[in-house]
């Protein structure tokens, strides 16, 4: 898990908690239950991720565990110390870090984190995309493979960006009451929600900022509790078209007009050239063919 996972995590379990939070595992070496992932941490990182832990509000982190245990499924997830029970490279890197936190500890405990920036997470919204992904899954349909792109993959990626930019983020609920402190609001594949948060998104300074400069008013579309779609204004085609209000984009013409006019332009000519052909027959007893070729080639035939 890199800095970026990390701070998803801890920003989205500090917002869901309305506060800091307790980090009761985390790894010391290597991990997984075989020996085929056996990938020990570099020098420093285990005491990186204690201050980034820190750093996202938690006022405790723990290691999993003290010793790493000889049987179980478990063996080789190892512990802070290895199988001989003797001190080594992790130990020496957590003592250091615990002795740091003895001196300082008192002074990061209870931080409060002061954001400006939200983003929208609605389980809701997760939960349809899960039934229903906008994506294909990573395998073929007969397996439980997850879809190439989800509701997380989006949330992940947005985080990712304020990460990359040292842009500290909340996470924010459509149950929370009031969006209005945070300066920017991002509300990912929001697919469902209800009237009320639905109305407090379109309260918010910056969706009437973004009205000021935008040719048309946002307009939502409100889902009652029984899933019924309310009566609501049509929207104009020329917000969908990027024109200017008030004129409309030019359409091209209808193919299936045009196919239609082709189909009859041959219809007739296929009229026109039987009654040729039965007069000829009539008159003569025998069609003359080279005529026929030349009238066939001379005309236009459409195909579909």
């Amino acid at each position: 898990m890199g800095g970026e996972s990390q701070s998803l995590t801890g920003d989205y379990i500090r917002s869901f908690k309305h506060g800091n939070y307790l980090v009761t595992e985390t790894n010391a070496q290597t991990t997984d239950w075989t020996s085929a992932w056996q990938y020990p941490p570099y020098d420093g990182q285990l005491r990186q991720d204690v201050y980034t832990h820190l750093s996202n509000g938690a006022d405790m982190v723990e290691h999993w565990h003290w010793h790493s245990i000889h049987s179980g499924q478990e063996t080789y997830w190892k512990g802070v110390l290895g199988h001989d029970l003797e001190p080594n490279r992790a130990y020496a890197e957590v003592s250091r870090t615990a002795h740091e936190l003895d001196r300082i500890g008192q002074h990061l405990v209870g931080l409060k984190i002061t954001n400006q920036v939200a983003i929208l997470y609605s389980v809701d919204s997760a939960n349809v995309l899960d039934f229903m992904p906008f994506s294909h899954s990573a395998g073929p349909q007969w397996t439980s493979s997850p879809p190439a792109a989800d509701y997380g993959a989006l949330v992940t990626q947005m985080h990712r960006v304020l990460y990359n930019l040292n842009i500290g983020t909340d996470f924010v609920f459509p149950e929370d009451a009031d969006f209005s402190k945070y300066k920017v609001l991002i509300v990912p594949a929001l697919y469902i929600a209800h009237a009320r948060p639905a109305s407090r998104i379109l309260r918010s300074p910056v969706l009437r900022a973004l009205a000021r400069h935008h040719p048309q008013p946002v307009r939502v579309r409100h889902i009652d509790l029984r899933g019924h779609l309310a009566q609501r204004e049509a929207s104009d085609c020329c917000s969908l078209a990027g024109t200017r209000p008030g004129k409309p984009a030019e359409l091209r013409p209808d193919p299936a007009v045009k196919r239609t006019r082709h189909s009859r332009n041959r219809q007739n000519f296929l009229q026109e050239a039987g009654q040729w052909l039965r007069s000829s027959l009539l008159d003569n007893g025998q069609a003359p063919r080279g005529r026929c070729l030349e009238m066939f080639r001379a005309q236009p035939v459409c195909r579909r």
